[in-house]
């Protein structure tokens, strides 16, 4: 699979709740409406097995007919684009990034540069942090082929592989002319989807979102395993900050309870969000005033259009509640659960749509064809302007990685990037809508009319208009 159809599952999956069902007793199928309904398909079976002019595989078969189904689903439902068949070989990759917050292989972070294929560092555990590789080291070949410095995508490509099997990677390491070869064995290992704004020499997260370290900073990548608890732990470690700045920006979603338990953080009554099965029973899911931190802490959230599914229960129900300042631009807009299904016989797994959720009550932020209203709105709204996109993507995925020091036997005029606090420090520079909320953090009476002007603008469209509040 292409790697960004990868990452698109990834994004479809992490979108919001990934429940696992064990279906050891599946239903009989004339338990589902009757055997005779799908005598027409085992007919097509027996044909295609006994008629077909070559052998064919039973299995390959019996996966087509699965991709079938969930492909018809998505014709039947227009708005329903995430149910899908998940192959046996994709599925544990994807189960172990979603539901159990790991990724797998050697951890390598790549970039090119004047035509070559440069090292920006390592991930947290990985095989490749093990082993030392920083930023700045030239990746040559892996097991002997060289690398493709055209692109980044097939640069990468020969990295992947199984858990378990070795890659020779040749490389050129600081200012050495000599090749050096290294071999790295691809494993499982955690990763973090609760950062800050970059981790020092010491492989800790600095927590601070500001030059005058008064706003504390959380991006939360997705909501993975225990993301609630792992936000509190990173709040607290810096002492009393002024408030908190929520990064939710290409946040695409994940586990809803954990979007549920970190809204619950902040909010000590009224109702986080609503699901609604099949069934159309709604299940109301309300704040407990337990463990709520005090109204004075502030809080800004930043999102975006990439911004999804359990994402968007956590900024709209602090939004509903007036309980932060939202910056940035409207969220996706995707209301629906998927659960990832495991199926018998090695078949794989299927991605199944099986409920919606309405934020608080009542609030449906499901982008629906000709609708006007979806997604969570800002209250300010601000665009990362285009000229500093690429440079704050890289500086994001160089403080995402692990750059420990070079040996004091390389050159410092040989030693490549930046040391991670001036990282930070052009992050703070380019990123506008993260100086926003610093600046609004700084500014209690300002935030404090922004909220009232959103409480006055949401009761006015309720009662005037029977709009959804948080789109005011």
């Amino acid at each position: 699979m292409p790697k960004r159809n990868f990452i698109w599952v990834l994004a479809i999956l992490a979108a919001t709740a990934v429940t696992l069902w064990v279906m050891r007793n599946q239903t009989p199928l004339s338990g589902v409406g009757g055997i005779t309904e799908f005598e027409p398909v085992t007919e097509a079976y027996r044909q295609i097995r006994d008629g077909y002019y070559r052998r064919v595989n039973n299995q390959e078969l019996r996966r087509g007919a699965v991709k079938g189904m969930m492909e018809a689903i998505r014709k039947l439902d227009k708005l329903d684009t995430y149910s899908q068949y998940i192959p046996p070989d994709e599925a544990e990759g994807i189960q172990d990034h979603v539901v159990e917050g790991k990724d797998s292989g050697l951890g390598l972070r790549l970039e090119i540069v004047d035509g070559q294929v440069k090292v920006v560092g390592s991930l947290r555990k990985s095989p490749a942090h093990k082993a030392g590789l920083t930023a700045g080291d030239r990746l040559l070949a892996v097991d002997g082929v060289p690398v493709d410095a055209n692109s980044l995508e097939k640069a990468e490509r020969p990295l992947k592989g199984e858990v378990g099997t070795t890659a020779k990677l040749t490389l050129l390491r600081g200012g050495s002319v000599e090749p050096e070869a290294i071999w790295l064995t691809r494993a499982k290992f955690d990763i973090d989807t609760v950062q800050g704004l970059y981790q020092d020499r010491a492989e800790h997260w600095v927590y601070w979102g500001d030059p005058g370290r008064q706003a504390a900073y959380v991006r939360v990548r997705e909501f993975g395993p225990n993301a609630a608890q792992h936000i509190k732990a990173a709040y607290g470690s810096i002492g009393r900050p002024k408030g908190l700045i929520l990064d939710l920006r290409d946040n695409p979603g994940g586990l809803e309870q954990e979007a549920f338990e970190t809204a619950d953080l902040f909010l000590s009554e009224g109702v986080i969000m609503t699901k609604i099965d099949r069934t159309g029973k709604p299940v109301a899911y309300v704040a407990r005033a337990d463990g709520t931190y005090p109204p004075d802490v502030a809080v800004v959230i930043l999102i975006n259009g990439k911004t999804a599914s359990a994402a968007e229960i956590v900024a709209g129900a602090m939004r509903l509640h007036h309980r932060a300042i939202l910056v940035g631009s409207r969220t996706l807009g995707k209301g629906c659960i998927q659960s990832m299904i495991p199926l018998k016989d090695d078949l794989g797994h299927i991605c199944l749509t099986t409920a919606e959720f309405l934020v608080g009550e009542d609030q449906d932020i499901t982008r629906r064809p000709g609708s006007a209203n979806w997604g969570v709105d800002p209250h300010v709204a601000l665009d990362i302007p285009p000229a500093f996109q690429d440079d704050l993507r890289k500086l994001r995925a160089r403080a995402e990685v692990i750059c420990p020091p070079l040996p004091s036997t390389i050159p410092a005029t040989t030693r490549a990037g930046d040391p991670p606090d001036v990282v930070g420090q052009k992050i703070m520079k380019l990123d506008v809508q993260l100086a926003l909320a610093a600046q609004l953090l700084q500014q209690p009476e300002e935030m404090k009319k922004i909220l009232e002007d959103a409480k006055r603008a949401a009761e006015k469209a309720r009662t005037t208009q029977g709009a959804a509040p948080g789109h005011d």
